[in-house]
């Protein structure tokens, strides 16, 4: 018995061993995988973000052009993507001034996004050039510039389509 006088259980340490590639196997998954989820809750975050405030500078910026319904179109769309965003949790990856700057714009945003359903063209044009909205195309240019650099780190996950 060669075992018994070398001092190993042979049986016990391919065992213990077996038991102990799968527990690292298991981790090194679950790592993985919340890696993964991280990089798609950034995506829910950062591409809709970029897309309202593209669309929230254009609307402050290009009304004239843009016309009534148009804007007030554009406006009402991008207030329901931060909506989104916001129901979706997905501003919890913004941090410090980010993430005050997110509130803050949805906040004025959310006051006077009842405006641009309701009111005539007249009164909107004032409000679009009130200093709430020079406020808001602030915050939305500092996210846009966010935003843009965001984008550019993240990768095609797995699985998606093209």
């Amino acid at each position: 018995m060669v075992a018994d006088t070398i001092g190993y259980n042979w049986i016990t340490l391919t065992a213990s061993s077996g038991i102990i590639a799968s527990v690292f196997s298991v981790g090194v998954n679950l790592y993985l995988r919340s890696q993964d989820e991280k990089e798609r809750k950034r995506k829910m975050l950062y591409y809709p973000l970029f897309l309202a405030c593209n669309g929230i500078i254009e609307v402050i910026t290009n009304y004239k052009s843009l016309g009534e319904y148009r804007s007030k179109e554009l406006f009402i769309s991008n207030a329901k993507i931060l909506d989104e965003i916001t129901s979706n949790h997905g501003m919890i990856y913004l941090e410090g001034k980010n993430l005050h700057e997110f509130l803050q714009m949805k906040k004025i945003i959310d006051e006077n996004l009842r405006f641009f359903e309701v009111r005539d063209w007249g009164f909107l044009k004032d409000l679009l050039e009130s200093k709430n909205f020079i406020e808001i195309k602030r915050y939305a240019n500092n996210l846009y510039s966010l935003c843009q650099e965001e984008v550019k780190g993240l990768q095609r996950l797995p699985g998606e389509m093209e």
